[in-house]
């Protein structure tokens, strides 16, 4: 073979190594990104397990504080229908009568279901005061603590259907709350919030060019007037020397019924 047959074979050769790195580096790569592939899948579970355990731990803790709260129970009653303000009304107009002022009451029952002494607050505005208080009354086992709740506004006031109240010109987004905090290093904080559920007063169809109108006053007490929503608990898992609160992801809140 002459010096050009020799390389031509060579560029064969060369050729078919080039062919075979390039088949291995193929092979490679595939083999590589299916590692990758494994490692990524395995990284993932480990992820959820970690999760899983994380959240497992969680529940743990929360279960063991819910078995440390005591049974705490806030209703409603004694709801005045009609108020003082509309007995014997039959007609009321705006804007006529709009700074009339009518007050609605009902009492709130907190009662001790537990078997051990408890201490609550209840945060409202009294009817003889002006300024937003708290008040704390030890329960003991099966005690209930009557707290008079009267919310006043005035005759326009009830048309906005706000389910708080303004204090000083400060509004409070609830007529009245009844907290209870677990007094030890890990524990949980419970509130009940009771609300305006709907108005008293109901207007009626604008009539003529609409300079009056007309309230109605049902003759019967309006469906959830007031209204305690379910009991919120919040975890926490430290307070030490007043230290911010760390608090414990809360699952949605207790949907305990709080009846009227």
């Amino acid at each position: 073979m002459n010096s050009d047959d020799w390389a031509v074979v060579a560029a064969f050769i060369a050729a078919g190594v080039v062919a075979w790195q390039s088949i291995e580096t193929h092979r490679s790569v595939k083999v590589s990104g299916r590692a990758l592939n494994t490692a990524n899948e395995a990284l993932a579970v480990a992820r959820r397990e970690e999760s899983n355990g994380r959240e497992l731990v969680l529940e743990t803790q929360r279960a063991s504080i819910n078995a440390a709260m005591p049974s705490v129970a806030v209703t409603l009653s004694d709801v005045a229908w009609p108020p003082p303000a509309l007995r014997g009304v039959e007609t009321l107009r705006l804007p006529k009568d709009g700074e009339d002022r009518i007050a609605a009451s009902c009492v709130v029952n907190v009662r001790n279901d537990g078997d051990t002494t408890v201490e609550v607050t209840i945060s409202h505005r009294p009817p003889s005061e002006s300024d937003w208080m708290a008040f704390k009354y030890t329960l003991t086992p099966g005690e209930t603590r009557r707290q008079e709740l009267q919310v006043e506004r005035t005759v326009a006031g009830w048309m906005t259907n706000e389910r708080g109240i303004k204090v000083d010109g400060v509004d409070f987004p609830h007529v009245m709350v009844v907290s209870y905090g677990l007094q030890a290093e890990t524990g949980a904080d419970d509130e009940w919030f009771i609300d305006i559920g709907t108005s008293m007063l109901w207007l009626n169809d604008t009539e003529g060019d609409g300079s009056s109108r007309e309230v109605l006053i049902p003759e019967s007490l309006p469906r959830d007037l007031f209204i305690v929503r379910p009991r919120q608990r919040r975890y926490w898992l430290s307070r030490s020397d007043g230290a911010a609160l760390a608090h414990l992801p809360s699952p949605i809140a207790d949907e305990t019924p709080s009846g009227r």
